[in-house]
């Protein structure tokens, strides 16, 4: 039956698929993300403020059509087909935490989660952390409150380093049940190296009635949070520039024929001056 001279190697390649005991195809294959997307015409779904996602996870659903023919014999010598579609979903999480294990408070009572989801420099080369907070209280933090007047959430950078940060929330659930935020702080100077300890000092915020506020009115806030971040970024030298030579030379022709010549043989001839007086 699975003769290649007989049906074919593709044939017989179709056929390793099945089994004959059970009457059941399966097929195994590894495909990469490029291609089920750019070639087998699937679309990458992401949702990374889904309520349902872990801390410092973000979900991703890739939907995939198939496309299965049965193909029969119709007497007395023709094919026949049923064409079926249908869509294959995959769903995955994955860790966009860069530093989580080793955060530390300053206080035995840890009130929330602490992540560094990202690091970077801006074009001017000043640094930009993306931070992410998840409350263990019920409530939430503020970047200040008309009930502590003179303080703020802030990130302190390493003594050593003679840089100041300028904190700003990003996003935020609109919750008072263990919300997850997210917060950017960026530096305003550009240094070569910003590695050291980083305290993040944050003002929670306990609910007091089950409505959330954008302006706070439904929590009470208590004293700061610190938060010891560790981070380690050295920024390299920038490469100098380079001016490149297209060694290109640009002849003009007076006729087709020399247009067509080869370039290189073309006989460089110094122009020839002609005083004004020849033209009257």
């Amino acid at each position: 039956m699975l003769d290649s001279t007989i049906r074919g190697n593709m044939t017989v390649q179709l056929y390793t698929h099945l089994n004959m005991e059970t009457c059941t195809w399966k097929f195994d294959a590894n495909y990469d993300m490029t291609t089920l997307v750019d070639r087998c015409g699937g679309t990458v779904n992401t949702n990374a403020n889904a309520r349902s996602n872990q801390f410092g996870q973000r979900a991703v659903t890739v939907t995939v059509p198939l496309y299965v023919s049965y193909i029969y014999a119709v007497p007395p010598n023709n094919w026949g087909s049923i064409d079926h579609r249908t869509t294959l979903e995959i769903s995955f999480n994955y860790d966009t935490a860069l530093s989580n294990d080793r955060v530390r408070t300053t206080n035995d009572n840890v009130d929330a989660k602490i992540n560094v989801v990202r690091v970077r420099l801006t074009d001017a080369g000043n640094l930009c952390i993306t931070i992410k907070t998840q409350t263990k209280f019920r409530g939430t933090f503020v970047l200040s409150h008309p009930r502590l007047p003179g303080q703020q959430s802030y990130l302190i950078p390493p003594s050593n380093l003679p840089v100041k940060f300028n904190l700003m929330l990003e996003w935020q659930q609109e919750t008072y049940d263990y919300p997850m935020q997210t917060w950017q702080a960026t530096s305003d100077l550009s240094l070569r190296d910003y590695t050291g300890d980083y305290t993040l000092e944050m003002i929670p915020c306990m609910a007091t009635r089950p409505e959330f506020s954008v302006d706070h009115h439904n929590c009470e806030p208590r004293s700061p949070k610190q938060f010891i971040l560790p981070i380690q970024f050295n920024q390299g030298n920038r490469p100098p520039p380079l001016v490149y030579s297209l060694n290109t030379d640009f002849q003009l022709a007076h006729g087709d024929q020399m247009f067509q010549a080869d370039a290189s043989a073309v006989v460089e001839t110094t122009p020839t001056h002609i005083p004004d007086e020849a033209f009257g």
